[in-house]
């Protein structure tokens, strides 16, 4: 059975440091920061949406930024046991 762990914190907590390091272990630890197409600014009824190069409040006020969830649950669906570092406020467990 795959395993899939995600571990969150703030802003330099550390996550990059030890997804980092338990990749030269050989354990498939992602950052989620350097996956191309995992979050991204989503709009009513959520439709992903470019972020402006100058956002104003009206563009904030109306797009939220967060994870494409098919394209999380195709990751894990794909890599069996993986571990997802991120920086969110929320820490759970998928097993």
């Amino acid at each position: 059975m795959a395993r899939h762990i995600l571990i969150t914190g703030p802003s330099g907590s550390g996550k990059t440091y030890i997804s980092a390091t338990l990749r030269k272990r050989g354990i498939n630890a992602l950052d989620a920061d350097l996956i191309e197409g995992l979050s991204g600014w989503f709009g009513v009824g959520g439709t992903q949406v470019k972020y402006p190069e100058h956002a104003d409040k009206n563009f904030l006020d109306n797009h939220e930024f967060l994870w494409n969830r098919s394209f999380y649950q195709n990751s894990l669906r794909n890599n069996g046991i993986i571990c997802i570092f991120s920086e969110c406020l929320v820490m759970f467990l998928t097993w």
